[in-house]
């Protein structure tokens, strides 16, 4: 439950990185099982923004014996007939849209992006940076190859729907989960007024962000971060 609700207290690594780490799971998951953790798990909350993939994914590896990638495919994307990788095949590269992304806020702009761009010690700079570099290319033929959990599954709109219909109904007629453990996937498990990593409020439920809004905040802390009920 700890790591299922963002309190595992892993959202980054330390230790300098090569570019293209993210492409390596052996190498991600090294480095994690080293990793000291940010703050004792299960006290407090921070959104694991990339980790989480290396982490429940590598959980996946040790029980099924089955890569993340591999898994999501026969567990979900094969019984549901849906277009969604993790790991995408090369052959259906050409179907890929780029990433079109806003610039960064500038300086004065973003308390998260004030420390994540000034303070190399931070954990909001570790998460995106760790030794200055991004840690994978988005675009790239190596990013889109690679099993990269938390931020890599590739799909379409209509993918993306048929999988939650699943979830939310029962949608044709393939049950991912059982109706306890759905149920216990909406309630919130976690919540704080202020995020390790995101620096605003955030609640979880277990594997899933229930909301990020810090609309209430004073002025000049209101980053542009809203997800959930009230978005």
């Amino acid at each position: 439950m700890t790591l299922a609700a963002r309190q595992a207290g892993v959202p980054a690594i330390r230790e300098d990185l090569p570019r293209g780490a993210f492409y390596d799971w052996d190498l991600m998951t090294s480095a994690l099982a080293a990793e000291e953790p940010f703050w004792e798990p299960g006290t407090r909350n921070g959104y694991h923004a990339f980790t989480f993939g290396f982490l429940v994914g590598e959980l996946i590896r040790r029980v099924s014996g089955k890569s993340l990638g591999t898994f999501f495919r026969d567990e979900v994307a094969t019984p549901l007939g849906l277009d969604f990788w993790i790991g995408l095949p090369e052959e259906e590269e050409p179907r890929v849209a780029p990433t079109i992304l806003p610039p960064l806020p500038k300086l004065g702009e973003s308390v998260f992006f004030d420390q994540a761009l000034t303070d190399q010690t931070s954990i909001p700079y570790l998460v995106f940076f760790n030794n200055g570099l991004y840690l994978f290319e988005s675009d790239s033929r190596a990013a889109h190859a690679a099993e990269i959990g938390a931020s890599g599954g590739i799909t379409n709109a209509r993918g993306l729907a048929r999988m939650y219909a699943s979830l939310a109904g029962g949608g044709r007629g393939v049950a991912l989960v059982g109706s306890d453990t759905l149920a216990r996937m909406a309630r919130v498990a976690s919540a704080t007024s202020r995020d390790v990593t995101g620096l605003i409020p955030t609640r979880f439920a277990l594997g899933f962000v229930k909301s990020m809004d810090n609309r209430r905040q004073r002025h000049g802390m209101q980053d542009s971060v809203i997800l959930g009920e009230e978005a």
